[in-house]
């Protein structure tokens, strides 16, 4: 079960949800950086999440980040990425 975030703690989860970097949040915010570390760290252990790939998914879960329809219908592997795929995987090979 999550534990509800704070003002401050949502504030923070929203820039980070919008791809600021924890120095950028912390110098919009006048927290020091390790401030914006340790209120991260803080909303994790509230929603029982270990890395950032675990707090999107939690912040769409929560209402916080909304994906557009199409997030998800670019292939994965194009032929130029899975070239490149096997190019590496025959390298390391010999």
């Amino acid at each position: 079960m999550t534990q509800k975030l704070t003002k401050r703690e949502k504030q923070v989860l929203k820039m980070l949800l919008a791809e600021y970097s924890q120095k950028e949040i912390s110098r919009l915010l006048n927290l020091s950086y390790s401030r914006v570390n340790d209120i991260k760290s803080v909303i994790m252990k509230k929603w029982e999440v270990e890395t950032m790939i675990g707090l999107v998914k939690e912040g769409v879960k929560q209402g916080y980040l909304e994906l557009e329809d199409d997030t998800f219908d670019v292939p994965i592997f194009t032929p130029t990425a899975y070239n490149r795929v096997r190019i590496i995987y025959d390298y390391t090979e010999h």
